[in-house]
């Protein structure tokens, strides 16, 4: 067995005997085989051979590294070229099944391009680990065009000053005193990063901050540009036009009749009654109108390095340690574009790149198949992730984190980059819970347990996602609101757990942990873009198309199966083995199917949020300050009333990464003096966050046609919320328990201060309370009917053949944890499933399901042409009923006018007159 040609290398250490052995076998092995992804000896044969063979590859200097495949003269003319221009070439690239140098260069490249790649003895035998070489020529990085909607101009810039200024006013001299006297700000000797204490320099420096305004030009920039990329910026356009009129200030915030001046034109103290009665209207769109502007005002103005970040003591500053421990990982080699030579047609399509799509992508492609992923996001290298919020959010967050449901009153927080989701979540890895995994075993085989076994087949998923991300739970270091949430269970006497994480150092290491939630330059987290896609490129040869949006999948009319892919731009990518991999989460997933024509009423239905509300305390006289918010690792500790099992759709407290910008667009704002309360109380806040898992049915992912945006509606459950309102009264004593001072919840208008209060006051969808998710399922669901379910148990379209999806929106209801271990453990199914129909060429039931879109198809024309016949009908009717109330009916005068004269004047003749009943007579 050990000596079978391509063993892999934990065959060989339990057959070989010893090290010296391999040693004295051969004598480059020890160079060069002995790491666990080499598995080619210089001598070209298989390390397992060497047990029962001996090696003659030379082991002198000179001659290290010439030889690494039989099958590949390095001395012929077609590789002399590339020996010259490379010096690496020889010792990286011999192999056969190597295609990329350690210059980053592929080997084609090397004929016209030379390489700067080192050949120093450090690098010599490190070769595999591709494109680290930061000297090298680099494809720039990929970055989509900058959408937008609506054009401001100067009217509505006025608008937006006039409103930052109103959310975080400029402070006299004599009123930033009086507010940090009060506060004891300026007796403090607490010197953390620069703030509190450490000299009369840094007391000015704050003065100075404190008084700033929220109207500086960065600011107003960053609004303006936020509000022009949304597709609300049309709604929010007007209404900043309307705050620069006097009626329009009158109708949006119900004030300034007294004075009777536009919102821009009267006094702060005036603007600030303004916007609080606009926060607590009964009025629906002027609640809407102030959540949508305080989040974009208030998240942007402290999303840069400005003297607001100053005052809640947040810099990023980079030591040169912490430089140097970055990531070097270049995305660029294993770019293409639409225009590329090199872009043959691929076996498989991957539409998108997160905890779905990177999944199926490495396993395709580890089987051999040729795969390309397609990511509507940016391509960034994990050195480049930007450490202010203000770029991150743009970069890496769907719609730069202004994502809201219709009504705007849930905001929603999704990834748009490489590696999606994993890319900025908080670490959190929590296993499918067994309660879930009954639930979904109704409808899913793979979650049934094995004959004679206790786990299924989902379980050994999971294990083997949890094995390759690194989730553990030994060694985690809690931040000190975890530490919080902690103490106060122990109290209180409330089942708290560890939260695994898939971080690999740096745990308790604060400027490791601090940007996680932006992007992780120093690659601790291990994402998926970390690891099974940087894979799938590095070693299996998988292409990535960034900053590409898929606009359907084209169906083959002859085979009736998918063949391809058209993108926005109109380029059409066909694939090869005829299959589709839509994993471009529950947001846009649904949004692909249904541009492609898929008949299945399913397809954007039953969408779930996993809704949150936050609650916030100080901590002033407690171990745990200063928090520092932001800082630590974020989500390491869950607590929850009851059991799964006691309670399957409850909720549970957890830890969020309080990221200052996100933080302060949660808030609730209770005028601009409290605003800067809450600057400077920052670090030494603490914040817990309810997470529901929500039964509803009332989710909804539609397809806007003229935005070219999708479009989500959700409606919280009451269920749901008296779970959620039962659970926030649970959370404040537990920070009552743990030595809070105060305790706040995020009610807009109210907020509530007592644990009593935080359960009597209502959570509702209507923009009272700030109400959040970040976990987006259920959109194209998998089960076992097509009735009720969009895709099958193993995850193709119930009605067109090829088509596959792998992402969280497969989830048949809410998983109730934080979905990436789930979502990844299905991709892995999905990804084995489909293996086996390209690796048997299995058609069996490809007549079914195209019968089953041909029904679809027929039964959905005749919807349509019932509903427009219906519609047609009930205009007729409405036009009938205009015509005998307007027009009227034909009959004689009652009683004529003495004289022979009709009541108009005129002579009566005889027979019939039109009467008007709405024109009265002279009489």
């Amino acid at each position: 067995v050990g000596s079978q040609p391509g063993a892999s290398l934990w065959t060989y250490r339990t057959m070989a005997a010893s090290l010296e052995e391999r040693k004295e076998a051969c004598g480059g092995f020890e160079l060069d085989v002995s790491a666990s992804r080499f598995n080619i000896c210089k001598c070209g044969r298989p390390k397992s051979a060497h047990v029962l063979s001996s090696c003659t590859a030379a082991t002198t200097p000179e001659l290290q590294g010439k030889l690494r495949s039989r099958s590949l003269n390095i001395d012929s003319p077609r590789t002399t070229a590339k020996k010259a221009v490379c010096a690496d070439f020889r010792r990286d690239l011999s192999g056969t099944s190597f295609d990329t140098c350690v210059c980053g260069f592929p080997k084609g490249a090397h004929t016209s391009a030379g390489s700067t790649s080192s050949s120093s003895p450090l690098t010599k035998g490190a070769g595999r680990e591709l494109a680290v070489k930061l000297n090298s020529p680099r494809r720039p990085p990929v970055r989509r065009a900058r959408k937008t909607f609506a054009e401001l101009g100067d009217v509505e810039v006025r608008a937006i000053a006039a409103l930052l200024d109103t959310f975080l006013p400029p402070l006299t001299e004599a009123e930033a005193f009086v507010l940090l006297s009060s506060l004891a700000i300026i007796q403090e000797d607490d010197d953390v990063d620069g703030i509190g204490g450490g000299g009369g320099e840094k007391k000015n420096s704050l003065d100075e901050a404190i008084r700033q305004g929220g109207a500086t030009p960065e600011a107003v920039k960053l609004v303006k540009e936020a509000i022009e990329s949304v597709p609300e910026a049309g709604e929010l356009a007007t209404a900043l036009r309307l705050l620069d009129s006097r009626v329009g200030t009158l109708l949006l915030t119900g004030g300034g009749l007294g004075v009777f001046k536009s919102f821009t034109r009267s006094r702060t103290a005036t603007r600030e009654q303004m916007l609080l009665g606009m926060a607590s209207s009964w009025v629906p769109f002027r609640r809407k109108a102030f959540h949508g502007l305080k989040r974009i005002c208030l998240g942007a103005v402290v999303s840069y390095s400005s003297p607001h970040r100053t005052v809640a003591g947040i810099f990023e500053d980079d030591d040169t340690t912490t430089a140097k421990s970055k990531d070097p990982f270049d995305w660029s080699p294993y770019l293409t574009d639409t225009k590329a030579k090199a872009l043959d047609p691929p076996d498989v399509i991957v539409v998108g790149s997160g905890c779905g799509g990177g999944v199926v992508a490495f396993y395709l492609a580890a089987a051999g198949y040729d795969v390309l992923v397609i990511e509507k996001g940016d391509a960034v290298n994990p050195k480049d992730y930007a450490p202010e919020e203000a770029e991150a959010l743009k970069t890496l967050y769907e719609r730069g984190g202004l994502l809201a449901t219709k009504d705007g009153s849930v905001g929603i927080l999704a990834g748009s980059c490489l590696g999606g989701g994993s890319t900025v979540n908080w670490a959190c890895s929590l296993r499918t819970p067994k309660a879930v995994q009954r639930e979904w075993a109704a409808e899913l085989d793979f979650c049934r347990p094995v004959l004679g076994r206790i786990s299924s087949k989902f379980d050994e998923a999971l294990d083997a996602v949890c094995v390759r991300i690194g989730v553990q739970s030994d060694k985690v270091k809690h931040s000190p609101p975890n530490g919080a949430l902690l103490k106060g269970c122990a109290a209180l006497k409330v089942p708290v757990d560890v939260a695994p994480q898939n971080l690999l150092d740096g745990r308790d290491d604060p400027k490791k942990t601090f940007r996680i939630a932006y992007g992780d330059p120093y690659s601790n987290k291990q994402s998926v873009g970390a690891t099974y896609l940087r894979e799938a490129c590095v070693h299996h040869g998988a292409k990535i198309l960034a900053a590409t949006e898929v606009l359907k999948v084209v169906r083959d009319d002859s085979s009736g199966r998918a063949a391809g892919v058209k993108l926005t731009d109109g380029t059409l990518i066909r694939a090869k083995k005829k299959a589709v991999v839509v994993a471009a989460g529950s947001i846009h997933s649904p949004c692909v199917l249904r541009r492609s024509d898929v008949p299945n009423a399913n397809v954007g239905r039953h969408l779930r949020l996993h809704p949150v509300t936050p609650i916030g305390a100080t901590f002033s006289k407690s171990p745990y300050t200063p928090f520092m918010i932001g800082r630590g690792p974020p989500m390491t500790t869950v607590a929850r009333r009851f059991s799964y099992d006691e309670e399957p759709y409850g909720a549970v407290v957890e830890v969020p990464h309080c990221g200052l910008s996100l933080a302060m667009a949660a808030m609730p704002w209770l005028g601009g003096l409290r605003a800067k309360e809450n600057l400077l109380k920052a670090r030494s806040m603490g914040a817990f966050i309810i997470l529901q898992r929500d039964r509803g049915e009332g989710g909804t992912v539609d397809w806007d046609s003229n935005t070219k945006e999708p479009v989500v509606h959700y409606s919280l459950d009451s269920r749901d919320a008296a779970s959620m309102r039962g659970t926030l009264k649970l959370a404040a004593k537990i920070l009552k328990a743990a030595g809070a001072d105060a305790v706040q919840s995020f009610h807009l208008a109210d907020p509530a201060e007592d644990p009593e209060e935080c359960e009597k006051r209502p959570i509702k969808s209507n923009n009272t309370v700030s109400l959040l998710s970040a976990h987006q399922m259920g959109t194209c669901r998998m089960g076992s009917n097509p009735r009720t379910s969009v895709v099958d148990d193993e995850g193709q379209s119930w009605e067109l053949p090829g088509l596959w999806v792998a992402d969280a929106s497969l989830f048949p209801t809410s998983s109730g944890v934080n979905p990436m271990l789930t979502t990844m453990a299905l991709a892995t199914i999905v990804a084995e499933n489909l293996k086996k129909h390209l690796q048997k060429d299995r058609h069996d039931d490809h007549h079914l399901r195209i019968q089953r879109w041909n029904t679809q198809v027929r039964r959905n024309t005749r919807r349509r042409i019932a509903f427009l016949l219906f519609k047609a009908a009930l205009l007729l009717v409405v036009v009938a009923l205009v015509v005998v109330a307007f027009v009227g009916q034909w009959r004689r005068p009652a009683c004529p006018q003495p004289g022979g004269t009709s009541s108009f004047g005129k002579k009566r003749r005889d027979g019939l007159r039109l009467s008007f009943p709405f024109i009265p007579s002279r009489k």
